[in-house]
């Protein structure tokens, strides 16, 4: 099957589809997986559309599930999602061409909160997580391209 094809599909809203996502999304065993090999091991099957609002769906199902896994790594699946997120984000800044100005790493809380808006600045800032958590995403992020995220050329 062609993993754009699946992507897309996978991102749609309509109810037999959201379905179909939720199923695949459940079918996945994240126990003791570390978030960034979880996200990896996720991503493999298919390739991320390229609406904002799919990715939007599928990250959230994503951060359920990996909470439901592990349920002792997160506050809470808001949490795991917002991250999940803004790692996509984070990929798709560092190895798009079409992106100038690339995201340099700081040693700081607020590291992975420079490509993300304001609102979501505040929410990920109150969640807490630690910069151990944190500073892996963005060097393996930055230096790994995650399989079949969008259009990378």
């Amino acid at each position: 099957m062609n993993p754009t094809v699946v992507g897309d599909y996978l991102g749609d809203r309509e109810d037999f589809q959201l379905k179909v996502m939720h199923a695949y999304v459940d079918s996945f065993n994240f126990e003791k997986m570390d978030f960034g090999e979880g996200i990896r091991y996720f991503l493999q099957g298919f390739r991320l559309p390229g609406e904002a609002q799919k990715i939007d769906r599928i990250m959230e199902k994503f951060a359920e599930r990996y909470c439901k896994c592990n349920p002792n790594s997160f506050k809470s699946a808001d949490t795991a999602y917002v991250l999940a997120y803004s790692v996509i984000m984070l990929n798709t800044d560092a190895h798009n061409s079409m992106v100038k100005d690339k995201v340099s790493f700081a040693i700081s809380e607020d590291m992975i909160l420079y490509f993300i808006n304001e609102q979501m600045i505040s929410f990920l800032a109150s969640c807490q997580i630690p910069q151990s958590v944190l500073g892996p995403f963005f060097l393996i992020m930055t230096n790994l391209l995650l399989a079949h995220v969008g259009n990378v050329s």
